[in-house]
């Protein structure tokens, strides 16, 4: 016999339902929103296909529940609820009956999950730019304040105006920032 099972997840815990090839409910769980417990509770039953909707944390149970060997579909969340809405009754136990009931019969327009690792990649770009352009600016900042300090102190205290003129780079931010423009 082939077991559907129907996920509706929130932060805390997870609503399951199971219904068999022909719609009647075989068991109902409430378990702790994290791939381990829903995994052994979706165990016993080998369900052919589980599926939650899109949300916050659908991502990290995807991935969680695929590793796992749980034939899992993600669906819109929008479709979902179109069909959801039907129910009498909105509850988290009505609405994974309704979940198990739209996978046992196709009726849902599965989306696209990233990998862990391409969420992890996506994560860190940010922080990568930040990087870039932090050392860009750390860059431009130390060629400008210390190619004058060496030359000056090559060339002794008189030596400073000639330094910065001769630093066109510290000549063009000094005209950026300040308006003011070195002589040769």
């Amino acid at each position: 016999m082939k077991y559907y099972a129907g996920l509706d997840v929130s932060q805390q815990t997870t609503s399951i339902c199971i219904v068999d090839d022909e719609g009647r409910i075989v068991a109902e769980r409430k378990v702790a929103s994290c791939p381990d417990a829903i995994g052994e509770a979706l165990e016993p039953f080998s369900v052919t296909r589980a599926g939650l909707e899109t949300g916050p944390l659908s991502v990290w149970l995807w991935n969680g529940l695929k590793d796992r060997g749980v034939p899992i579909v993600c669906m819109d969340a929008r479709h979902a609820n179109a069909a959801l809405k039907m129910m009498p009754a909105k509850t988290d136990r009505n609405d994974a009956i309704g979940l198990a009931q739209i996978v046992r019969t196709g009726w849902c327009k599965s989306v696209h999950v990233k990998s862990a690792a391409s969420h992890e990649a996506r994560a860190l770009l940010p922080l990568v730019v930040n990087l870039c352009e932090r050392a860009a600016t750390w860059r431009t900042r130390s060629e400008v304040s210390f190619v004058p300090l060496v030359s000056c102190l090559a060339n002794g205290l008189v030596g400073l105006p000639r330094a910065l003129r001769k630093s066109s780079m510290a000549s063009s931010m000094l005209r950026r920032q300040s308006g003011l423009s070195l002589k040769h």
